[in-house]
Formats: C-alpha cells, sequence, structure tokens
C-alpha cells in the first residue's frame, strides 16, 4: 500500500509546472475570505507566495479563471511559501485557459 502512495505521489510531481504571478480568492472554513498569489501551477496543484497563515493540512476551496473552483488540501508550508494539492486534477483545456488568463493579467 505504502509503495503506490509514494509512486501516486512521485507521478503528481512530474506534471509540468508553469511560472504564473496572479492573485486568486480562496475559502478557508477558519481564516474566511482569502488572497493567494499563485506563483506556480499544474494540472494537480499550485505553490502559493504570503501563505497567510494557511497550515498543513488545511482545506481551501480555490477560485481559478476559467474553471470551476477547485477544492484544494495544503499538502505542505516552508517560510511563506505553500503547496496546495487539487482533490481532482483539472482537465487539460482548464489549465491552459487558465494559464492564459493568468499570463494576459498584469500584476
Amino acid at each position: 500500500m505504502w509503495r503506490n502512495v509514494r509512486q501516486a505521489k512521485a507521478d503528481f510531481r512530474r506534471d509540468n509546472r508553469f511560472q504564473v504571478n496572479y492573485y486568486a480568492t480562496g475559502e478557508h472554513r477558519r481564516l474566511g475570505k482569502l488572497i493567494l498569489k499563485i506563483v506556480d501551477l499544474s494540472s494537480t496543484g499550485v505553490m502559493i507566495d504570503g501563505k497567510a497563515g494557511i497550515d498543513r493540512g488545511d482545506r481551501i476551496l480555490l477560485r481559478l479563471p476559467a474553471a470551476t473552483d477547485v477544492e484544494t488540501l495544503c499538502l505542505w508550508t516552508w517560510y511563506q511559501k505553500a503547496g496546495l494539492q487539487f482533490d481532482q486534477p483539472i482537465s487539460f483545456s482548464e489549465l491552459t485557459s487558465t494559464i492564459d488568463v493568468m499570463r494576459a493579467v498584469r500584476m
């Protein structure tokens, strides 16, 4: 069983990552509405900068442009950065549309 979990995590780590600079909104049960700076995006998750009080294990409803609201789980934090994994990977078409919108907006 552990081998399968490790293999699944390794597969997620192999996803292509796209550098972006985009502010998205999120909903956290304890913290309420959040503004999160997304700096890295893949089909399975995001990396945020300025983690705004998010801790490992927290769940956040993330609102991405050109995609439906995405349920996420915080897998790691490091200083002011955090990694959020999507409950379900987003489709390729949603990913490319989201990247296009994020890169078109100048922050």
